[in-house]
């Protein structure tokens, strides 16, 4: 199985962005062996996108240890910029283990404000780069990186 893949940074935090697939995977284990930097592609977190419904996302974000953790801004942001890549939205709502956010993407230069309450925080996440990693259950240690488009 195939997992696409993107890098995002957001004041000075990175995140490895993947879609979800469908299938029960063990998504603790996905970011222990993504998240590592000297033997994965590095990052603070894996977030996990699944889409519901026609504008709506649900993301759930694990550790570099695997648990799962609670998801900021930054990682709401980050996972928009994705997702517009994904889907060409500029506006759409995110559910997160926290609660829901509001998202709106302003493009060219490309910025992002999630929503609290009657407050916009923006921000300016930036795409790293993206890919494709072949996953199985037993892969060898230390993973190669074939198929990274560095942006």
């Amino acid at each position: 199985m195939f997992l696409s893949f993107a890098k995002v940074c957001d004041a000075d935090r990175d995140f490895l962005i993947v879609r979800g697939t469908g299938r029960e995977l063990d998504w603790a284990a996905v970011a222990m062996r993504m998240c590592r930097r000297r033997t994965g592609i590095g990052a603070g977190a894996l977030l996990v996108t699944n889409r519901v419904g026609y504008t709506g996302f649900r993301l759930d974000a694990y550790g570099v240890d695997g648990r799962p953790r609670r998801t900021d801004d930054r990682a709401v942001r980050s996972a928009a910029v994705v997702l517009h890549e994904d889907y060409g939205v500029k506006e759409l709502l995110v559910e997160t283990p926290a609660g829901r956010r509001w998202v709106r993407l302003a493009v060219d230069p490309l910025k992002v404000a999630v929503a609290h309450r009657s407050l916009w925080v923006w921000g300016e996440p930036e795409l790293i780069c993206t890919g494709e990693l072949r996953w199985a259950r037993r892969a060898p240690e230390g993973m190669a990186l074939p198929g990274i488009r560095w942006g």
